[in-house]
């Protein structure tokens, strides 16, 4: 099942996000703030194509959960501080 906007906002850490509009990330020991931003359609085409280029070999049902146009309204910009 690909999720959606509305089942996103049972994860609290997207709740989190969404009201606060800031935080912190952490990827590979280096940490930023952020703002948080909900993405504009303009954003789907190229994600889903990144998508498609990374994980394209483990075969549809792994891409195609998170590419659907459901699964795009639950995509946020970080925005850095």
């Amino acid at each position: 099942m690909a999720p959606t906007r509305e089942g996103a906002t049972r994860w609290a850490w997207f709740r989190h996000a969404l009201a606060a509009g800031e935080g912190g990330i952490r990827a590979r020991g280096v940490e930023r703030d952020v703002a948080f931003e909900e993405a504009g359609s303009e954003v789907q085409a190229p994600v889903t194509a990144a998508y498609h280029e990374k994980y394209d070999r483990y075969g549809p049902s792994i891409v195609g959960r998170v590419v659907s146009a459901e699964s795009a309204t639950t995509t946020l910009r970080l925005v850095p501080g």
